[in-house]
């Protein structure tokens, strides 16, 4: 291996820049210029997603190639974690020290992709690396998918090679990284540094030729170069060597061509020596030509092919319909029984014929007398022959007598200048190409107007450079107008747009104005078009008056070196020779008369070897070059070149020649069977097929079950050459083979090697299930297979872990119902049953990988905890728990009356003491009445019809008015407490002679104990409805249910009867025992658990659109405080007490109108009953009467007296005080 030093100084690279070369790159100059080593990396943030690669290669700013940022790494290790939604582009040149097979490794997450070119040019890249959504990988997960390592790549050292990687992330875990396997070690390595260039466009524009100082760009003076022959259209060689008849093929076919004229060829054949095989059913027609298509970037030149099959007699055919004056590739491939032989190119040109078409054209005033006609030069496809050159008619249209003028001009002019054109006339100008065999047909009539006289000015040019001319003007006769205000300046050139395939190219007229100043004579115009034609024309402006020159003023740009290069297409056409073709340069790159190409052909695999160069003429697209050496790396480049120079080479096109030994396109099947796997070749080309006799094929186990093998036995089969695919059996499933394949050829082994990586199917075409019913996670259904959360993420899981096969598709779950389900049977992740793969549901409290008697054990889901449930009471339990909480303070209402009383005694002494008068003598009459006031000022009433009248009863009216006040509010403070709390205990609470229940599981007998530890009684039940119903019916108070599994079961859990008290988290997991065939892809599913999450919920979320769960079970539900409004006029126990109450009203009424008839008739019947009294007792009676009237007078008197002396004394103060005052006011008039 090279050192570092060594290296280094070995890579030196020239940066050509299109704009400023004249001439090629000589090799002195190779070690003035050292390389930048590192990555380029272009970033593109912001994708519309970033799940697939398609997100970063169909934006538009990646289109355009608009990276957000470019940077350089060190190497293929971007930074980990880097950004969301983005995407990114890594590029280098990679140079190889030593050669030999490179295999790459890459991880990444989300896709990613890897292209090697086999030369400098990302045009030839290929991929060798994809990897999609469902085989990303961890950070350092290097053997996980078959997918990350690349075919062995067959580099040689000191080549470079273009190297790309395109990555794309949606959200976290992004990484990529690429690593290599050099030849001869094992070990990933990382891609050095010193060993990888960043990618430019312009930093390798010539050939990479391997000298002795080095990787160089661009020729020597050592390099040799040989023309062609313009008659064969072959290399000329020094040196020539017939072809030896022991050199051909058992059986040769010799093909001869006639062409009768421009649309048909005759085509002969015969075997030579007249040796055929026996047999011969049939014989395949191939005649091909290269056509021109125009695009955007450069013309692409794509070989068409036309078949016809012939009848095993023939020997002769004629080929009508062909294109004129084109060069045909024509073959023949005869088919026998035992054998199958093609002939090779036989190249044959149709004969020459008229244009087609005619060319597009230009008319403008040159001067007055004089007209400029331009046109466009015709392509090759519309002139079917060499092209003679053009004729112009031009026609006064003023003047109907006057005979049309044709001009003749060459075909290589472009234009011609017109003198002797009348002024102010119209004129019909038209053009036609003509061939040697005759006239085109003219084009489209193009009108022009001829001027008139005018002010004119005098324009002449010098051309400078081939970038900048030289204007001046004046003006004609010294006539100069007055008061110039400036001049307007404009320069026109045609711009050539190329067409479709079946359109003209489009010429467009650029045109760019500038205005100058009046005092200025002379203007150097910079920038210009190399070696085009430009129209000047200058016009002057004063404030009233515009003028200017008469018509155009034509020069043209100097000639320059071409600035691109054409495009190249190799092919090869025999084991010693080789096609090169490529599509004449536009004419915009040419900047000059096209004198030719040349060719540079380098053998990379002898260093010491000078490439060899080939001039060829500029009206040449292909050339064949012989004695190329049997399979050798060839790099082929070309450029194009002028009177001026050599325009840039074109970037290495790669080509292998062919040998013997030489391996047809192979390709693996993956995934073929889970015991084998199937091999495919391309159909031998016919210099093989006398060669090759077989293949040897080795293949190796090298990973299984996504562990590493080593030291594994390699087995080996030989297949015959005359079969394009065979299947190696007898494999082991999910494993990962080498397979090597070398070519058998009649001497031996052959020298070449082709290693490939084989993979079979990872799954059995059956897997079975044990399962349990246990809603939501699994459901009976009507087909055998289960509905539920489980069995669909476990479809979904087998297939993303399985993957497609091609020998059964998916793998196909058989549900088997276990005998032993039931709730019990939610079973602590034991796998108690032979020849099952999975066993579900299987819960477990911690997310564990493992059993505990080492089975595997996946979870799918997770279960925030358990909902404790408990009955709900009736309106009438609740009214009669407010009555009970009234009763339950009658010991504050008997203080309350006892103290009304009290009050009212007391305060009857302290009135009778001040004034007997004010209340009644007698003790009843008197007690009675201060007790009705003692109990109206407690409520805060206060009627006002008693009140104390001395001063000490009025100042305990205020102290009692105090003590009532609070006496009341303890009263309804404590009815209302009494309630609060006994309700509140009620629903937080659990009394201690209240029962609870759970499922006979440990997992819900644990949470149970969580509840309370004041309950007495705790029962377990065998399955959800016995549990369910003890609650409903009363057995238990409470009952702790799993909140997925109590969510959806509403054929149990429906109605009023029962609310949510609390929800207790405690987290725990439904998942599957994996066991059986199954276990080898234990990894993969435990992987794919890990992002099941949204799966689950997403589940969740379809469950719940189909209203079939209860919207108390809520992942995030809290305590349920149910509310009794017990004067809501829905309630029954409202109806029912208004009913009652509007029955007894009735019945009061109705009770108090009979008495009110009753009492009347007893008074009328007592006043008819009073007896005559004598005379002495009426008076008494009248006596007392009247006395009692007396006494209420004299009080009623006494207090009006009272109170007026009161006033009249208040207002006497009142007028002293004021008399006073106003002795002391003055007074003012």
């Amino acid at each position: 291996m090279l050192h570092a030093k060594e290296l280094t100084s070995m890579v030196l690279l020239v940066l050509l820049w299109l704009s400023k070369l004249s001439s090629a790159v000589n090799t002195s100059d190779c070690s003035t210029h050292l390389v930048r080593h590192g990555v380029r990396r272009e970033l593109w943030h912001g994708l519309n997603g970033g799940y697939f690669l398609t997100h970063l290669t169909e934006n538009e700013r990646f289109i355009q190639n608009k990276p957000d940022k470019t940077s350089v790494l060190d190497t293929f290790n971007p930074p980990q974690s880097f950004s969301t939604f983005y995407g990114q582009r890594l590029s280098a040149f990679f140079i190889p020290s030593i050669s030999g097979a490179y295999t790459f490794v890459a991880t990444c997450d989300s896709e990613c992709k890897v292209l090697l070119s086999k030369d400098e040019g990302p045009r030839h890249q290929q991929t060798i690396i994809n990897l999609d959504q469902g085989h990303k990988t961890g950070y350092n997960e290097w053997n996980r998918f078959p997918e990350q390592r690349s075919c062995p790549q067959d580099l040689e050292s000191h080549v470079v090679y273009y190297l790309e990687a395109l990555h794309s992330n949606h959200k976290a875990r992004d990484h990529f990284r690429l690593r290599i396997i050099p030849p001869g070690k094992q070990d990933l390595q990382d891609i050095e540094k010193k060993y990888l260039v960043p990618y430019d466009k312009n930093s390798l524009e010539c050939s990479v030729l391997k000298t002795d100082c080095g990787i160089v760009c661009g020729g020597s003076k050592n390099t040799f170069i040989r023309p062609v022959n313009n008659v064969t259209k072959f290399c000329d060689f020094t040196k020539y060597i017939p072809v030896k008849p022991t050199s051909l093929p058992d059986y040769f076919l010799n093909v001869s061509t006639t062409v009768t004229n421009s649309t048909s060829i005759n085509v002969f054949w015969h075997f030579v020596n007249s040796i055929f095989p026996s047999g011969i059913s049939e014989y395949n027609l191939l005649y091909s030509y290269n056509t021109t298509i125009p695009r955007d970037d450069g013309q692409n030149i794509t070989q068409r092919t036309y078949s016809t099959i012939l009848s095993g007699n023939l020997s002769a055919v004629t080929l009508n319909g062909l294109r004129k004056f084109t060069i045909y590739c024509i073959r023949i491939v005869y088919i026998a029984r035992t054998v199958k032989g093609d002939s090779g190119c036989t190249y044959a040109q149709t004969h020459e014929d008229v244009p087609s078409m005619s060319p597009s054209l230009q008319v403008i005033n040159n001067a007055m007398t004089s007209i400029r006609v331009t046109w466009q030069p015709l392509q090759e496809r519309y002139i079917h022959g060499v092209l003679r050159g053009y004729r112009i008619k031009i026609t006064n249209m003023n003047e109907s007598s006057s005979l049309p003028e044709v001009i003749v001009t060459g075909s290589d002019e472009s234009f011609k200048i017109v003198n002797g054109v009348k002024r102010q006339t119209y004129y019909c100008v038209r053009i036609l190409a003509f061939t040697s065999k005759g006239d085109g047909p003219f084009s489209e009539c193009v009108f022009i107007l001829t001027l008139t006289e005018d002010h004119l000015l005098n324009i002449t040019t010098i051309t400078t450079s081939s970038t900048t001319i030289q204007v001046f003007w004046n003006f004609v006769n010294n006539y100069v107008p007055k008061d110039i205000n400036g001049y307007r300046l404009s320069y026109t050139y045609n711009m050539t747009i190329p067409g479709s395939i079946s359109e003209k190219h489009n010429v467009t007229l650029r045109t760019f104005t500038t205005i100058i100043n009046r005092n200025l004579s002379a203007v150097t115009l910079t920038g210009l078009q190399k070696y085009t034609l430009y129209c000047i024309q200058m016009e002057y402006f004063t404030s009233d008056d515009e003028g200017g020159s008469n018509g155009c003023t034509y020069v043209k740009t100097h000639e320059d070196v071409p600035s691109m290069s054409p495009p190249l297409q190799i092919m090869n056409i025999a084991m010693t020779s080789i096609r090169v073709t490529w599509q004449p340069l536009q004419e915009r790159y040419i900047h000059g008369v096209l004198r030719g190409y040349k060719i540079k052909i380098i053998n990379m695999n002898e260093s010491s070897s000078q490439p060899e160069v080939i001039v060829t003429g500029s009206d040449e697209s292909s050339i064949t070059v012989n004695e190329v050496k049997k399979f050798n790396l060839y790099c082929v480049r070309i450029l194009a070149f002028t009177s001026k120079g050599d325009g840039p080479f074109s970037n290495c096109t790669s080509i292998v020649t062919w040998t013997e030994d030489l391996l047809p396109q192979t390709t693996i099947h993956n995934y073929t069977g889970i015991t084998s796997f199937n091999i495919t070749w391309a159909p031998l080309p016919g210099y093989l097929r006398t060669h090759l006799i077989g293949y040897l094929l080795s293949y190796t186990a090298i990973q299984h079950a996504d562990k590493d093998l080593e030291n594994e036995h390699s087995y080996v089969m030989n297949v015959t050459a005359n079969v394009t695919h065979t299947s190696v059996t007898g494999l082991r499933i999910y494993t990962v083979y080498r397979v090597e394949i070398r070519p058998l050829i009649r001497i031996g082994v052959g020298r070449t090697r082709l290693v490939l990586i084989a993979a079979t199917c990872r799954c059995n075409p059956i897997m079975k299930a044990l399962w349990s019913p246990v809603p939501p996670y699994a459901v009976i259904s009507s087909t055998s297979t289960p509905t539920g959360l489980i069995p669909r993420i476990l479809s979904d899981m087998v297939g993303y872990s399985c993957g497609q096969c091609s020998e059964h598709g998916l793998p196909r779950i058989i549900y088997q119902l276990d005998p032993q389900g039931s709730y019990r049977g939610i079973r602590d992740t034991e796998m108690d049953r032979d020849n099952v793969d999975f066993i579900f549901p299987v819960r477990q409290s911690k997310d564990r990988q493992t059993t505990p008697n080492g089975n595997y054990y996946v979870p799918l889901l997770e279960v925030p905890g358990f909902a404790f449930l408990t009955s709900v009471k009736t309106e009438m339990a609740y009214a009669r728990q407010v009555a009970s909480s009234v009763f339950h303070c009658w010991p504050i209402v008997a203080i309350s009356l006892s103290m009304t009383v009290v009050s009212g005694f007391f305060l009857w002494i302290l009135e009778a003491i001040t004034d007997r008068r004010k209340l009644p003598a007698h003790f009843y009459q008197g007690v009675s009445e201060t007790v009705w006031w003692a109990f109206v000022t407690m409520t805060t009433v206060g009627y006002g019809d008693r009140v104390p009248k001395s001063h000490i009863g009025r100042v305990f009216s205020i102290a009692w008015f105090f003590i009532g006040l609070v006496t009341v509010a303890l009263l309804v403070g404590s009815i209302t407490s009494s309630l609060s709390v006994k309700i509140l205990n009620e629903q937080l609470y659990v009394k201690r002679d209240k029962k609870l229940a759970s499922l006979d599981n440990p997992l819900d007998y644990r949470a149970l104990m969580r509840v309370d530890e004041r309950a007495t009684t705790r029962t377990t039940y065998e399955d959800l409805e016995n549990l369910a119903e003890a609650l409903k019916v009363g057995l238990a108070e409470g009952i702790i249910v799993d909140m997925y599994m109590a969510g959806f079961r509403t054929d149990l859990f429906n109605g009023s009867w029962y609310k949510v008290s609390s929800i207790l988290n405690e987290k725990f997991y439904y998942g599957v025992n994996i066991g059986g065939g199954a276990a080898r892809l234990a990894k993969r599913f435990q992987e794919y658990a890990t992002t099941t999450y949204e799966v689950e919920i997403k589940l969740l979320q379809e469950e719940r659109e189909k209203k079939t769960v209860s919207n108390q079970f809520n992942v995030h539900s809290q305590t349920v405080r149910q509310e009794i409004d017990l004067l809501d006029p829905s309630t029954t126990m409202y109806q029912l007490t208004v009913f009652f109450l509007l029955a007894a009203l009735g019945c009061a009424v109705v009770a108090g109108m009979l008495f009110y008839s009753w009492n009347k008739n007893k008074a009328i019947d007592k006043y008819a009953q009073v007896p005559n009294l004598s005379p002495a007792e009426q008076y008494k009676r009248s006596k007392e009467e009247m006395r009692f009237l007396l006494e209420t007078f004299y009080r009623q008197m006494l207090k009006i007296h009272t109170e007026l002396k009161e006033k009249h004394r208040r207002q006497w103060i009142a007028y002293a005080k004021q008399r006073k005052a106003r002795k002391h006011e003055i007074v003012w008039l």
